[in-house]
């Protein structure tokens, strides 16, 4: 599996050295993130502070499923992201909570006025 991703970044970024554009540069980068990301996601997640168990429900994908492609690290671009939302609680939460209070200020602000 690892050498078909390689195989395949190495064609990409041969492809892209080619055309030798910015946004090609840019692109591969962002393709080279998700690959690193994908080949540690074991890593990743034994270092959440959040249970797995959690993950799992929140992403969806049964169980004996999520194990599979976690084995295989074979998750889609999208789960990844589900995954990654949950991950991590506090830095959503954090954003959430910004706007939250965003709103309050304006809200306090309105009644005020």
């Amino acid at each position: 599996m690892q050498k078909n991703k390689n195989l395949i970044l190495e064609k990409l970024t041969t492809f892209v050295s080619n055309s030798d554009t910015k946004n090609n540069k840019i692109m591969i980068a962002e393709i080279q993130k998700f690959i690193e990301i994908q080949n540690n996601i074991d890593q990743i997640l034994k270092n959440s502070p959040v249970k797995l168990s959690f993950i799992i429900e929140k992403s969806g994908i049964k169980k004996p499923t999520f194990f599979k492609k976690l084995k295989e690290k074979r998750f889609t671009p999208q789960e990844l992201l589900i995954i990654a939302e949950h991950i991590n609680p506090k830095t959503w939460n954090n954003d959430l909570k910004e706007e939250i209070l965003e709103s309050l200020k304006k809200s306090e602000a309105g009644i005020k006025n």
